[in-house]
C-alpha cells in the first residue's frame, strides 16, 4: 500500500505555567498560520484542506481522491483501518508529535472527505492511545 504523507505540526515546548487560556490562543494562531498555506496538496490522492485547534484539540481536514481506492483496489473502510494503524505508529513514535501528545496532551484529529465534501472518516489520537 501507499504509504500516505503525514503533515505534523512541530509544537515547541510551551512553558510550565501557561494558562489554559495562553494555550488556546497559541494554537488558534498556530493553526490560523498554517491555514494561510492551504490548500495543500500532500500527494496525488490526498490534499490538506484547513485546520483547526483550540486547547484541547487540533484537527487536519483533508480531502481524499476516490482514484485512491480505485488505482489501490481498496475500500474507504479497509484505507481507513490501514491508515488509523500508521497515524498511531507515527503519533506514538515521532518526535516531532511530543509537543501534541506529550506537552500539550491534546486530541489530534485528521477527518477525511471525498470529493464532494462526505466525511470518509476521522482518526483520532491522544497520549493515552500511546500507552496501549
Amino acid at each position: 500500500m501507499k504509504n500516505l504523507c503525514v503533515i505534523f505540526l512541530f509544537v515547541p515546548l510551551i512553558g510550565f505555567g501557561q494558562t489554559k487560556e495562553e494555550i488556546n490562543e497559541y494554537i488558534i494562531n498556530m493553526s490560523s498560520e498554517f491555514n494561510k498555506n492551504c490548500p495543500v496538496e500532500i500527494d496525488k490522492y490526498v490534499t490538506l484542506l484547513s485546520t483547526m485547534g483550540n486547547s484541547n484539540m487540533f484537527m487536519y481536514n483533508l480531502q481524499v481522491s476516490p482514484n485512491y481506492f480505485v488505482d489501490y483496489e481498496m475500500t474507504e473502510s479497509s484505507w481507513l483501518e490501514l491508515e488509523t494503524q500508521q497515524k498511531k505508529n507515527t503519533f506514538c513514535s515521532d518526535p516531532s508529535m511530543k509537543g501534541f501528545r506529550d506537552d500539550l496532551k491534546l486530541n489530534v484529529i485528521w477527518k477525511y472527505r471525498d470529493l464532494s465534501g462526505r466525511v470518509i472518516g476521522n482518526i483520532k489520537l491522544n497520549y493515552l492511545d500511546c500507552k496501549e
